[in-house]
């Protein structure tokens, strides 16, 4: 009877397995869940650099934050956040540069999970290094990088809360940020169909194991 037992549950594991599922995307091109400090405007000069297309969320406040609150999670451990953000109108991130220090943050259930800036603060630039006018402020250079992080999760809903600051966060037309195309994904579990051959060999495990249970009746 063990050996069913431990057939069956190496059957079980193989019937389901950990993969990346979608929960939550937003291309700012409708309306969606992300509300709060800002709002979707027109990704101007941003438009077409490698993935930034047609309308992002920007917000130009001091410190407000984006939000986005999410529920009905499945069970999961672990939450990937992806977007693609716009360092907006020269932001100073250096620590100590003189007109520093400006710094991006995400917090998920009041937990920072980043916190960056620009400039080489990130990998997977979209600008290829250049530092020039992609809009708002011609004054001003621009920068864009794709961002993505994975984070220990759990619980069936989340709160997310994007802003910026730092000691000279200036905001307004001098500093801002915006994103697009974010996505969040978690490791939920889900079912995954059995070969042909395993769901035969599963009803074979279940027959046996029926008849394993029974008493075969006394005989004379």
């Amino acid at each position: 009877m063990r050996r069913v037992l431990a057939i069956a549950a190496a059957l079980g594991l193989w019937a389901s397995a950990a993969g990346a599922a979608s929960v939550y995307f937003d291309d700012f091109e409708a309306p969606g869940a992300v509300g709060g400090a800002g709002g979707s405007v027109s990704s101007e000069g941003y438009d077409g650099v490698n993935g930034i297309s047609g309308s992002f969320w920007r917000n130009d406040t001091k410190s407000l934050s984006t939000t986005l609150s999410l529920s009905g999670l499945k069970a999961h451990t672990l939450m990937t956040m992806e977007f693609d953000i716009a360092f907006i109108d020269s932001w100073d991130g250096a620590i100590g540069r003189i007109y520093g220090d400006d710094f991006f943050n995400v917090l998920v259930d009041g937990v920072q999970v980043l916190l960056t800036t620009n400039f080489g603060g990130l990998a997977g630039e979209l600008t290829d290094g250049v530092y020039g006018f992609f809009g708002f402020n011609p004054k001003y250079d621009d920068e864009a990088y794709r961002v993505s992080t994975t984070f220990a999760h759990k619980g069936s809903t989340a709160d997310f809360s994007f802003f910026a600051n730092g000691v000279k966060w200036q905001a307004g037309m001098d500093e801002s940020w915006a994103i697009d195309n974010l996505r969040i994904s978690t490791n939920a579990m889900a079912p995954v169909p059995l070969p042909g051959g395993l769901a035969a060999l599963a009803g074979a495990v279940g027959l046996l194991a029926f008849g394993r249970g029974r008493k075969m009746p006394a005989t004379v």
